[in-house]
């Protein structure tokens, strides 16, 4: 019974001695906060959340256009997924230079995609234009399996 009390006590003078470091500057941020104190606050009920549409009545509905699928891809690269740190940094290099890159995850292999187009004649087409702007010989094209 001394036992328990004595680790209770422990454990309680190591919490409260937690809340009274301060935290280092580093750690720390100076978020600015704008908030207009002009506009009223709102609560909302329980109601008024269930009495109110979520759209205006008047509004039309437009049909829902289905995403179009583009499962050609122009592959630039192509690591082990040991290596999902390089191939992570040089996806996003393709993206801070303009180019729409993608990382494929694929059963055995991470892909860099570069691009990805409709129809197998268009990714042959853009693969040339690819290769030459970012002067590889070695990128292909993969079907993304449905």
């Amino acid at each position: 019974m001394y036992k328990i009390i004595f680790l209770f006590g422990i454990c309680g003078c190591i919490l409260s001695s937690c809340n009274r470091q301060k935290l280092a500057p580093q750690y720390l941020t100076n978020i600015t906060v704008i908030r207009d104190l002009n506009k009223p606050n709102v609560i909302l009920s329980k109601d008024t959340l269930l009495n109110t549409p979520s759209f205006p009545k008047d509004s039309t509905l437009l049909p829902a256009v289905p995403a179009e699928k583009k499962p050609y891809y122009i592959i630039v690269g192509s690591y082990s997924y040991t290596e999902r740190n390089q191939a992570e940094k040089f996806t996003e290099k393709l993206k801070t230079e303009g180019y729409p890159a993608c990382l494929l995850e694929t059963n055995n292999r991470l892909r860099i995609s570069i691009d990805n187009f409709a129809t197998e004649q268009e990714a042959i087409r853009q693969r040339k234009k690819y290769s030459d702007l970012i002067k590889r010989e070695d990128i292909w094209i993969y079907k993304m399996p449905n």
